[in-house]
């Protein structure tokens, strides 16, 4: 294999590493055996082909060798090379027999590169080419260009999605129909922005309350049914539940344990399909709720706590109908237990900077609650506004969950 070869299988190798996470997934690649080949080859690849280039290619390589003999034949430039002032000859010299140079003079025919070689040519990669050059990808390409250039609001802007991003949100949908609706395609942009806004935040700041405000002044599309609209706040991420599962205990970590709560708190058989993402949110509320005050104020906070917050008629349910106060507690208690001034600001305030605040999402979610269970009008904006809502509720009640876990040994 000549220099040019070298160079160009490497440049290959680099555009092989480049398709999205979502195509390789689908093609079945990401873990194979072949696929991490592949990545070690174009990691050495890349090495030795920046070497190269940068001294010249195989000529730059023979005339630097040739030197460094010519010099050691010579005495007076011997003293040169063997003296105080000969570093930069010495470590030219002793770069051309290093194991770095070694390595990435004779890994252009090891079997990683010609394994490479073969990986570009198999019916896989010309699979995988053909669906990134699809007329699909190259719609939704173009269609994510003019989507990440679109103005958006100062507290949106920040969250701003890359093109490239939105390139794999978009092929999930009807490219060649979204570059045809303005509306549809700023609704879209828009809502990859607040997810990300949604996923980067570790508590409910004043920044994301004002994108989350911004983001529901959207105008949303006419796409004429309820599923059409899922499928495009689902592309532009906002899609319920959303958590990664990993073992530490990280910011992902507390996700898979919230996943794990809500599928913990499905909705039994007889509640209908539209009304579990209500069902299992409000039940974990609770949970953290309980949990948060009694880390506070004690296991039995809600004796002394409950009256002092304007409460009393759960502590009178619980006593006639059995089990804890919080199981019969509605929206309303929510608010009052969550923005009262002590309880914000011993419990809650790690979460949620701005007790009226809280209560207004609370109040939110509740009003979106009452439309959807009561045979209301349920438009697609509700849709998207029940959406944002609970997923800001999210990230202040991962703020209250643990964040170290103690495994005791046997």
């Amino acid at each position: 294999m000549n220099f040019d070869e070298f160079r160009s299988l490497a440049r290959q190798a680099e555009e092989l590493a480049r398709p999205s996470l979502l195509l390789r997934e689908q093609l079945g690649l990401t873990e194979s055996t072949v696929a991490r080949q592949l990545r070690e080859a174009q990691e050495r690849a890349t090495l030795a082909s920046q070497f190269l280039t940068g001294i010249g290619g195989p000529e730059g390589i023979r005339a630097l060798s040739a030197g460094v003999e010519e010099w050691h034949r010579q005495e007076k430039l011997r003293e040169l090379i063997e003296g105080p002032t000969s570093s930069l000859a010495r470590a030219a010299q002793g770069y051309l027999a290093s194991p770095t140079m070694r390595a990435a003079m004779g890994y252009m025919d090891s079997p990683s590169v010609r394994t490479a070689r073969d990986y570009l040519d198999s019916d896989t990669m010309r699979a995988a080419r053909g669906l990134i050059e699809s007329p699909t990808m190259m719609f939704a390409r173009e269609a994510a260009e003019r989507a990440s250039a679109l103005a958006m609001p100062t507290a949106l802007a920040q969250y701003r999605v890359t093109a490239t991003s939105l390139t794999e949100r978009m092929s999930l949908l009807e490219p060649d129909r979204m570059m045809r609706d303005g509306v549809a395609l700023e609704a879209f942009a828009r809502g990859a922005a607040m997810s990300d806004a949604l996923a980067l935040a570790t508590r409910v700041d004043r920044g994301i309350l004002d994108a989350a405000r911004v983001y529901a002044a959207t105008t949303m599309p006419d796409l004429g049914s309820l599923a059409a609209h899922r499928s495009l706040l689902d592309a532009s991420g906002l899609w319920l539940p959303r958590f990664p599962r990993v073992r530490l205990l990280t910011a992902a970590e507390k996700r898979r344990r919230f996943r794990a709560r809500l599928q913990r708190n499905a909705e039994p058989p007889h509640v209908t399909r539209a009304k579990s993402l209500v069902h299992e949110y409000e039940r974990v509320l609770r949970e953290i709720i309980d949990a948060a005050m009694a880390a506070t104020y004690g296991e039995d906070w809600w004796q002394e706590r409950l009256p002092k917050c304007g409460c009393n008629t759960l502590l009178g349910r619980a006593a006639a109908r059995g089990g804890d106060p919080l199981d019969h507690a509605d929206y309303a208690h929510y608010r009052m237990i969550m923005s009262d001034p002590q309880h914000h600001a011993d419990v809650f305030s790690v979460a949620f900077d701005d007790s009226a605040a809280l209560a207004q999402l609370i109040d939110d979610a509740g009003r979106l609650r009452a439309r959807s269970h009561h045979a209301g009008t349920f438009t697609p904006e509700d849709l998207r506004d029940l959406r944002v809502v609970w997923r800001t509720i999210e990230a202040g009640l991962l703020a209250l969950t643990a964040d170290f876990d103690v495994d005791l040994l046997a």
